[in-house]
């Protein structure tokens, strides 16, 4: 059995680890388990120079509802449905550090309000540097659970005395979130891809007037990996390849073929100043023998898959008898007969002040080369940066009646035709066999709505760049794929990573809890100190004295 001189050198020696050890267990049970949620970063690209949407990406900080009175460095939670442009600068400004969104599995039930709310501050954001990490995910009932905690530990907050407000530093409980992926840093690899092939018309290839069809294949909504865009501008696409496979049944007979030769391009970047266009034009202006060179006129399809009319927009009023001029005659012709409305012309100067272009046509007439954009907008419009994308805001009715209404136009300028028979009638060429074929648009159109097609994903090796490329093949000669990057030492374009990550979700106590708690560790351990360098060896020697002064007498 030990005495208590033994009992005394134990405590001073061997359990000084418990002692040390015991708070630390105690503290180490102010956080409970950790839950996993996948989370997309909002987009962030760099456009000649100017840097656009969220500057940055690690979040590790203390949740809180949007209503809490300090803000300041804490991560905030809010639904989608309640956030709108005022409020995000409300938070802003309260020295928000960082924001989930909370976006809901079905929008279907939103209001044509909030929809419209939303597209502005979907637009204000694209457009604008944001400093802190902003990213979204789908709400879950885990997500859900979080959100109605922080939000009535918020109106609790608001409501509550100070006493009670001390009381719950204690006995409440709170989150704290930490992002898994590292902070943001440019891609070193970033390209735009093109997709181009051509039907060559009967004659000297190069001496033939030739006619570009181009529509751009990317989209930027406001969140890198929800990009979707079914009408912008997935409609351009799937019109183009339609085009493409209607008008190689033309080409097929050598004898039937019209003496011109029709180029198709797919272009990317279309979200980054249509910079695959810019690409292509450069690289065919350094070859000689491009068809470029004999290039009669470019039409460019952008947002054709809904709308009462068609808007030819053009740099430059056509003149009588020009290209442009007839086929914006050809397309009104055959309108009638579609049953379209008039195609209306919209003229628009190239402000050459400003590096951002308005439409995808004003890259060609830069370079001298007559182009239009044909689109269902009469002015520039933000459909395609817009992360609201599905299938049903894209009309089969419209979409196959515009696509036939630019076929007609197109095969009555290559072969001459008029668009009258005898009898006055509107001679039409796309029917029976001949036909538009929706379901084939449609399909291809659900096939390019159900992946992101943001310019950070869609790169040369993309399956979707092959898919298109194979297609095309079907229909045309010498389709081929080609990159074009930025300037090195002045880039058009800076694209970044970190487009999703995980975000961790731990279950703490509040955040001052942890000061408290400090403070009883540094008082408890100062209590433990004085016990063991002046208490015990005080007890000790009284202790001592008193065995002698036995030991003395029961001698």
């Amino acid at each position: 059995m030990l005495d208590f001189e033994e009992v005394v050198e134990l405590l001073r020696t061997a359990p000084l680890a418990v002692w040390i050890l015991f708070p630390i267990l105690i503290a180490s049970a102010s956080v409970h388990g950790v839950q996993d949620f996948a989370v997309h970063r909002m987009q962030q690209f760099d456009l000649h120079g100017i840097q656009y949407g969220c500057q940055s990406a690690y979040i590790s900080m203390e949740v809180k509802g949007s209503g809490a009175n300090v803000l300041n460095r804490r991560c905030v939670f809010v639904r989608w449905v309640d956030l709108t442009r005022e409020r995000f600068t409300d938070l802003i400004d309260r020295g928000t550090g960082s924001l989930v969104i909370l976006m809901p599995l079905d929008f279907s039930m939103a209001s044509s309000d909030t929809m419209k709310e939303w597209r502005k501050l979907e637009h204000h954001l694209l457009n604008s540097a944001i400093n802190i990490p902003v990213y979204f995910t789908m709400e879950t009932l885990q997500l859900t659970k979080i959100y109605e905690d922080v939000h009535l530990a918020a109106e609790q907050d608001r409501n509550s005395t100070a006493a009670a407000v001390l009381l719950n530093v204690f006995t409440g409980r709170g989150y704290h979130v930490t992002t898994t992926g590292p902070e943001t840093k440019p891609l070193t690899d970033a390209h735009v891809a093109n997709i181009q092939g051509k039907l060559l018309g009967r004659g000297m290839e190069e001496s033939l007037p030739t006619l570009i069809i181009v529509a751009f294949y990317d989209a930027a909504g406001l969140v890198t990996s929800w990009s979707y865009g079914e009408d912008a501008n997935g409609s351009g696409v799937v019109a183009l390849l339609e085009l493409a496979r209607l008008l190689s049944k033309l080409y097929k007979d050598a004898k039937l073929r019209p003496a011109y030769n029709i180029v198709f391009l797919l272009s990317g970047g279309g979200t980054l100043n249509y910079f695959g266009a810019k690409g292509f034009i450069d690289q065919e202006l350094e070859d000689s023998a491009s068809l470029l060179h004999n290039a009669e006129y470019t039409i460019c399809l952008n947002t054709i898959g809904t709308g009462d009319r068609l808007y030819l927009h053009t740099s430059k009023p056509p003149k009588p008898g020009s290209a442009p001029f007839r086929i914006l005659q050809a397309l009104n012709e055959s309108a009638e007969s579609v049953g379209s409305n008039e195609v209306k012309l919209v003229h628009k100067k190239i402000r050459l002040s400003e590096d951002l272009l308005a439409w995808e046509h004003e890259k060609f007439s830069l370079q001298k080369v007559p182009a239009i954009t044909l689109s269902h907008h009469p002015s520039p419009h933000m459909d395609h940066m817009t992360m609201f994308a599905n299938s049903t805001s894209v009309d089969p009715v419209v979409l196959t009646r515009n696509v036939k209404l630019i076929a007609e136009a197109i095969v009555h300028h290559v072969y001459n035709l008029s668009t009258k028979v005898g009898d006055g009638t509107t001679l039409e060429l796309f029917t029976n066999d001949m036909a538009v074929n929706t379901d084939y648009m449609m399909s291809w159109l659900d096939h390019l709505i159900h992946q992101s097609r943001s310019p950070q994903l869609v790169t040369n090796d993309n399956a979707l760049i092959s898919s298109l490329q194979e297609t095309l093949s079907r229909y045309l000669t010498d389709v081929k794929i080609t990159t074009h990057k930025p300037d090195k030492t002045d880039p058009e374009f800076i694209l970044y990573d970190a487009t999703q990550t995980v975000l961790q979700v731990y279950s703490v106590k509040p955040a001052i809890f942890d000061l408290f708690l400090a403070l009883a560790i540094a008082v408890y351990l100062a209590i433990v100190y004085i016990i063991l360098t002046l208490v015990f060896p005080q007890v000790s020697l009284l202790f001592r004295k008193y065995s002698w002064s036995v030991k003395v007498k029961t001698r």
